[in-house]
């Protein structure tokens, strides 16, 4: 009677020691799952969360910088003349008397789109007239990506022929070729020119025929 008490005891005790290491085994198990949910798994909320971030980094990396446009123009930075640089509304220089960018398209002297700097996208080259008490010379600006100023180029200024009109803009590759007539007042003397504006070194240059 003894010894089988001591077998059937010892029975229990074996299957509890089963039972107790099959039960460890289950919470690793879950454990680890859980763990993987966390780590970024797609089919779960959380995850979906956690993966959002890389994805919005990459696609801000591979995001292409949009060309610019004629309504940008209307917003752009205007170069210094009479009146100091700063933001345009509608294309004109706040309280300016003669400050505006003519952005219209289908003029020869329309704001040409072109990549002039090599930046991966187009900018804008256009005719920034200004004028306070008398008329400035046509500048030529180059706008890039939200508005920014890149550079701007004065035509002509000389003290026998202080004005100049821009008569026409046409892209060669990544420069302008650009036709204008020098003056002095009220039109007086005109010449003509014609010529290329690039941009090299951080500057526009022009270059006569």
């Amino acid at each position: 009677m003894s010894r089988n008490a001591s077998v059937v005891a010892g029975a229990v005790v074996a299957a509890l020691l089963v039972s107790g290491c099959a039960a460890q085994g289950g919470r690793s198990d879950r454990a680890g799952s859980s763990g993987q949910s966390t780590g970024g798994t797609a089919d779960t909320p959380r995850p979906s969360a956690v993966t959002a971030e890389p994805s919005q980094r990459t696609s801000s990396a591979g995001r292409r910088t949009a060309d610019v446009t004629a309504h940008d123009l209307l917003t752009a930075v205007s170069p210094g003349c009479a009146y100091e640089s700063e933001r345009m509304v509608g294309g004109q220089v706040p309280g300016a008397i003669t400050a505006y960018v003519r952005h219209e398209p289908g003029h020869p002297w329309s704001p040409v789109y072109l990549d002039m700097a090599a930046l991966g996208y187009r900018q804008a080259l256009s005719v920034f007239v200004c004028g306070g008490e008398s008329m400035d010379p046509d500048r030529l600006m180059l706008t890039g990506a939200g508005g920014e100023l890149i550079d701007s180029l004065v035509l002509g200024g000389s003290g026998e022929a202080p004005y100049s009109d821009v008569r026409s803009m046409e892209p060669v590759g990544n420069s302008v070729r650009v036709t204008w007539v020098a003056s002095g007042a009220a039109g007086k003397d005109p010449v003509e020119h014609a010529g290329t504006v690039r941009y090299e070194d951080g500057n526009l240059t022009y270059t006569e025929d």
